[in-house]
């Protein structure tokens, strides 16, 4: 393998183009397992970046569909770059998001393909922030484990969980999904109404 890998660019018939969808799920499942497993033994910057790489697999399917309809070589050239992009992969994580804020019209969904949407970046830069160490910001040295906390890694393992179950069979996905965003203050006890109180007076 001197070389490296050969990267296929070509046409593909609809038979492995649904080989590779569901090659694409299987990926993805396992990733969502791995993650599983990072996370019983804590490791949760990792299970972020896991939980982060099974999101783009599952997000193969849908430019796999884009694939299947292009009508010529410039069409099929753009979906064999976004299929090895892992921004394009990524691209809807935030739908279940826009959703459970309200959007319900077309144009309240802008914001995925918008070219300069934030989103785009994110997922990949907290991957990059869960595997490795860098100099950020102001010659800052990020550490993983101070960056990432569990309730980032249960929010995030969930979501690639709900992105793999959508890939695998959209054809059931036809509602809202929860929430994914932490919720800030929860207390199962009424003695703790005034510290509740009190934090949101602080903030």
């Amino acid at each position: 393998m001197a070389s490296g890998l050969q990267q296929f660019k070509n046409h593909l018939s609809y038979s492995q183009i649904a080989d590779g969808m569901n090659a694409a799920c299987e990926n993805a499942r396992r990733l969502v397992e791995d993650a599983r497993i990072l996370f019983d033994s804590q490791r949760y910057p990792s299970v972020v970046s896991f939980a982060i790489l099974a999101i783009e697999d599952s997000g193969k399917t849908t430019i796999l569909r884009e694939m299947a309809t292009a009508r010529d070589g410039k069409a099929l050239k753009a979906a064999w770059k976004s299929y090895r992009s892992h921004t394009k992969k990524n691209v809807a994580w935030i739908l279940p998001d826009l959703v459970n804020n309200g959007a319900r019209k077309l144009e309240e969904f802008d914001q995925i393909s918008n070219p300069r949407g934030d989103h785009l970046e994110l997922l990949d830069n907290l991957k990059q922030i869960g595997f490795y160490r860098d100099c950020l910001g102001k010659a800052h040295w990020s550490v993983p484990s101070e960056v990432i906390d569990e309730g980032t890694a249960i929010l995030t393992q969930r979501h690639s969980l709900n992105q793999a179950a959508r890939a695998a069979k959209p054809e059931r996905w036809s509602g809202n999904t929860r929430n994914w965003t932490p919720a800030a203050v929860v207390t199962l006890n009424p003695e703790r109404k005034e510290a509740l109180v009190a934090m949101k007076v602080a903030a």
